[in-house]
């Protein structure tokens, strides 16, 4: 793969199910969106085969193909978003909030995520 990522758009919603003095909250982190495939894949084939006749020694012949091919048509031109994650959330000063999650995250498999969120003027 040469240089491929998606490119899309994920809402997601943090729904919390235990708020401890208010300063975390314990919860479920989902999602989901749709993302498109950019780059391109460069896919190179080599098959053997080995033919045994009647008579005679093994023949042997093998097969070397390349192709580049753009990403959108390897993959679905439009690829599904989707996260299922437990997240806990921790004011840790007045405007200033970190957040760890783990979870499942599609197309990927399992995610690890450590974030903070700063809000501007918080009192």
């Amino acid at each position: 793969m040469q240089k491929v990522f998606l490119q899309g758009v994920e809402v997601y919603a943090f729904i919390p199910f235990v708020t401890i003095k208010n300063r975390v909250q314990i919860g479920i982190n989902v999602g989901g969106g749709v993302a498109s495939v950019k780059g391109t894949i460069h896919q190179t084939r080599d098959t053997t085969n080995t033919f045994f006749p009647p008579t005679g020694p093994p023949q042997v012949s093998t097969q070397h193909e390349e192709e580049t091919l753009p990403a959108n048509e390897v993959f679905l031109s439009l690829e599904p978003l989707g996260k299922v994650e437990a997240m806990a959330a921790f004011i840790i000063v007045p405007g200033l909030k970190a957040k760890i999650s783990a979870g499942f995250n599609m197309p990927s498999a399992i995610a690890f995520r450590i974030g903070a969120v700063y809000l501007i003027g918080a009192k």
